[in-house]
Order: structure tokens, then C-alpha cells, then sequence
């Protein structure tokens, strides 16, 4: 979580999105998808996603 949170932060959001998704799926499946880590796990929205 901290990793993608930092190459979030940083600006580094192709990086960022797969390690968000797996860290969703994780938490999905040894939760439930709405568990408060899995919907912690959705970074808020950002400009040029792709980048």
C-alpha cells in the first residue's frame, strides 16, 4: 500500500494502478470487495492517470 501510495504521490501512475489493483483484488478476496481496505485502495482521481 505505501509503495503505490508514493509512486501515486509521485507522480508515477502507470506504476501506481497495477499494485492499487492487486492490492484491491487481495483485500477482496480475504475481505469483502466493500471492506474499508479494499475501497482504501482506490486512489483518488487524478489528472493524466496514464501518464
Amino acid at each position: 500500500m505505501e509503495r503505490a501510495t508514493v509512486r501515486f504521490l509521485g507522480g508515477d501512475y502507470r506504476r501506481a494502478l497495477p499494485e492499487f489493483d492487486a492490492l484491491t483484488g487481495a483485500f477482496s478476496r480475504t475481505a469483502e470487495p466493500t471492506s474499508e481496505r479494499a475501497r482504501s485502495c482506490h486512489p483518488p482521481a487524478a489528472p493524466n492517470w496514464a501518464k
